[in-house]
Protein backbone atom coordinates (compact mmCIF):
# COMPACT_ATOMS: atom_id res chain seq x y z
CA UNK A 1 0.00 0.00 0.00
CA UNK A 2 1.72 3.15 -1.40
CA UNK A 3 1.95 6.15 1.36
CA UNK A 4 1.10 9.61 1.31
CA UNK A 5 4.24 11.86 0.87
CA UNK A 6 4.35 14.22 3.84
CA UNK A 7 2.37 17.32 4.08
CA UNK A 8 3.97 20.51 2.65
CA UNK A 9 5.32 23.07 5.00
CA UNK A 10 3.28 26.27 5.36
CA UNK A 11 4.24 29.38 3.51
CA UNK A 12 4.98 32.35 5.11
CA UNK A 13 2.91 34.57 3.00
CA UNK A 14 1.71 34.30 -0.58
CA UNK A 15 4.69 36.39 -2.16
CA UNK A 16 6.94 33.48 -0.21
CA UNK A 17 9.84 32.44 -2.96
CA UNK A 18 9.18 29.32 -4.24
CA UNK A 19 11.82 27.24 -6.12
CA UNK A 20 15.41 27.94 -6.02
CA UNK A 21 16.70 30.97 -4.05
CA UNK A 22 17.92 33.77 -6.68
CA UNK A 23 21.44 35.17 -7.10
CA UNK A 24 22.32 38.10 -5.15
CA UNK A 25 21.74 40.85 -7.52
CA UNK A 26 24.74 42.88 -8.28
CA UNK A 27 25.21 46.12 -6.29
CA UNK A 28 23.67 49.58 -8.15
CA UNK A 29 25.80 51.67 -9.79
CA UNK A 30 26.60 54.66 -7.96
CA UNK A 31 25.22 58.14 -8.94
CA UNK A 32 29.02 59.61 -8.95
CA UNK A 33 29.92 56.93 -11.39
CA UNK A 34 26.98 58.06 -13.62
CA UNK A 35 27.57 61.80 -13.12
CA UNK A 36 31.25 61.19 -13.96
CA UNK A 37 30.39 59.02 -17.13
CA UNK A 38 27.72 61.51 -18.13
CA UNK A 39 30.64 64.54 -18.17
CA UNK A 40 33.32 62.53 -19.63
CA UNK A 41 31.46 61.83 -22.49
CA UNK A 42 30.00 65.05 -22.67
CA UNK A 43 33.45 66.52 -22.99
CA UNK A 44 34.08 64.22 -25.77
CA UNK A 45 31.41 65.32 -27.55
CA UNK A 46 32.59 68.67 -26.70
CA UNK A 47 35.92 67.81 -28.36
CA UNK A 48 34.37 66.28 -31.40
CA UNK A 49 32.49 69.45 -31.90
CA UNK A 50 35.63 71.47 -32.18
CA UNK A 51 37.23 69.32 -34.25
CA UNK A 52 34.19 69.64 -36.90
CA UNK A 53 33.84 73.56 -36.20
CA UNK A 54 37.73 73.39 -37.01
CA UNK A 55 37.84 71.38 -39.99
CA UNK A 56 34.90 73.08 -41.93
CA UNK A 57 37.13 76.04 -41.39
CA UNK A 58 40.40 73.96 -42.52
CA UNK A 59 41.21 76.93 -45.38
CA UNK A 60 40.82 79.82 -43.24
CA UNK A 61 42.65 78.03 -40.28
CA UNK A 62 45.86 77.14 -43.04
CA UNK A 63 45.88 80.68 -44.66
CA UNK A 64 46.15 82.58 -40.72
CA UNK A 65 48.69 79.72 -39.81
CA UNK A 66 50.79 80.50 -42.91
CA UNK A 67 50.10 84.53 -42.83
CA UNK A 68 51.47 83.79 -39.13
CA UNK A 69 54.58 82.23 -40.32
CA UNK A 70 55.21 84.22 -43.10
CA UNK A 71 55.55 87.14 -41.24
CA UNK A 72 57.56 85.73 -38.25
CA UNK A 73 60.24 84.44 -41.05
CA UNK A 74 59.89 86.41 -44.15
CA UNK A 75 62.79 85.14 -45.65
CA UNK A 76 60.76 80.99 -45.47
CA UNK A 77 60.13 79.33 -48.64
CA UNK A 78 56.60 78.56 -49.05
CA UNK A 79 57.02 75.03 -49.08
CA UNK A 80 58.36 75.25 -45.97
CA UNK A 81 55.51 77.52 -44.97
CA UNK A 82 53.07 75.22 -46.46
CA UNK A 83 54.76 71.88 -44.80
CA UNK A 84 54.88 73.57 -41.24
CA UNK A 85 51.11 74.59 -41.31
CA UNK A 86 49.96 70.68 -42.78
CA UNK A 87 52.24 69.53 -39.57
CA UNK A 88 50.76 71.69 -36.98
CA UNK A 89 47.53 71.00 -38.13
CA UNK A 90 48.06 67.27 -38.31
CA UNK A 91 49.66 67.23 -34.58
CA UNK A 92 46.89 69.32 -33.04
CA UNK A 93 43.98 68.37 -34.59
CA UNK A 94 44.81 64.96 -35.17
CA UNK A 95 45.99 64.78 -31.41
CA UNK A 96 43.21 66.56 -29.60
CA UNK A 97 40.88 63.44 -31.59
CA UNK A 98 42.95 61.10 -30.82
CA UNK A 99 42.50 62.08 -26.99
CA UNK A 100 38.61 62.40 -27.69
CA UNK A 101 38.46 58.63 -28.86
CA UNK A 102 40.56 57.95 -25.98
CA UNK A 103 38.43 59.42 -23.56
CA UNK A 104 35.30 58.15 -24.66
CA UNK A 105 37.08 54.23 -24.98
CA UNK A 106 38.22 54.90 -21.40
CA UNK A 107 34.89 55.99 -20.17
CA UNK A 108 33.28 52.82 -21.59
CA UNK A 109 35.56 51.23 -19.47
CA UNK A 110 35.00 52.64 -16.53
CA UNK A 111 31.37 52.12 -16.71
CA UNK A 112 32.47 48.47 -17.21
CA UNK A 113 33.65 48.97 -13.75
CA UNK A 114 37.17 48.29 -14.63
CA UNK A 115 39.27 49.93 -11.67
CA UNK A 116 42.51 50.92 -14.35
CA UNK A 117 40.03 52.78 -16.58
CA UNK A 118 40.38 55.52 -13.53
CA UNK A 119 43.59 55.81 -13.85
CA UNK A 120 43.87 56.02 -17.81
CA UNK A 121 41.37 58.55 -17.44
CA UNK A 122 43.09 60.62 -14.84
CA UNK A 123 46.18 60.66 -17.73
CA UNK A 124 44.18 61.16 -20.83
CA UNK A 125 41.52 63.69 -18.95
CA UNK A 126 45.14 66.16 -17.87
CA UNK A 127 46.57 65.30 -21.46
CA UNK A 128 42.74 66.08 -22.94
CA UNK A 129 42.89 69.77 -20.98
CA UNK A 130 46.65 71.00 -22.74
CA UNK A 131 45.50 69.51 -26.03
CA UNK A 132 42.36 71.53 -25.56
CA UNK A 133 44.14 74.54 -24.61
CA UNK A 134 46.55 74.43 -27.37
CA UNK A 135 44.06 73.51 -30.15
CA UNK A 136 41.80 76.32 -28.66
CA UNK A 137 44.81 79.08 -29.76
CA UNK A 138 45.69 77.28 -32.83
CA UNK A 139 41.65 78.07 -33.75
CA UNK A 140 41.44 81.54 -32.89
CA UNK A 141 40.93 84.28 -35.19
CA UNK A 142 38.28 82.19 -37.17
CA UNK A 143 34.62 80.60 -35.80
CA UNK A 144 34.41 81.02 -32.28
CA UNK A 145 32.38 78.44 -32.33
CA UNK A 146 35.73 75.84 -32.21
CA UNK A 147 37.74 78.33 -29.90
CA UNK A 148 34.44 77.62 -27.32
CA UNK A 149 34.22 74.28 -28.05
CA UNK A 150 37.62 73.19 -27.11
CA UNK A 151 37.02 75.23 -23.70
CA UNK A 152 33.95 73.73 -22.91
CA UNK A 153 35.95 70.28 -23.40
CA UNK A 154 38.55 71.48 -21.61
CA UNK A 155 36.01 72.80 -18.63
CA UNK A 156 34.31 69.51 -18.72
CA UNK A 157 37.83 67.36 -18.43
CA UNK A 158 38.64 69.21 -15.39
CA UNK A 159 35.01 68.86 -14.27
CA UNK A 160 35.17 64.89 -14.96
CA UNK A 161 38.55 64.70 -13.91
CA UNK A 162 37.23 65.49 -9.87
CA UNK A 163 34.60 63.50 -10.40
CA UNK A 164 37.00 60.36 -10.27
CA UNK A 165 38.15 61.02 -6.54
CA UNK A 166 34.91 60.98 -5.53
CA UNK A 167 34.63 58.29 -2.05
CA UNK A 168 31.36 56.44 -3.99
CA UNK A 169 33.21 55.91 -7.39
CA UNK A 170 36.18 55.18 -5.72
CA UNK A 171 34.27 52.48 -3.37
CA UNK A 172 32.45 50.93 -6.58
CA UNK A 173 35.61 50.30 -8.58
CA UNK A 174 37.53 49.37 -5.97
CA UNK A 175 35.53 46.25 -4.98
CA UNK A 176 33.90 44.83 -8.06
CA UNK A 177 32.64 41.73 -7.00
CA UNK A 178 29.95 42.92 -3.97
Amino acid sequence: MPTAPPPRPQSPGPLAPTGRPSAPSAPSRPRAAVVSGSIWIAACLAGAFGLLAAVADLAGLEARLAATAAASDPGASAGLIDDGVRVTVLLVLGGAALLVVACAVWTVFLALRRPWARWALVVTGLLTVVAADVAQDLVTGGSDLDRIAFLAQAALALLALGTLFLPSLRAWLRNPGS
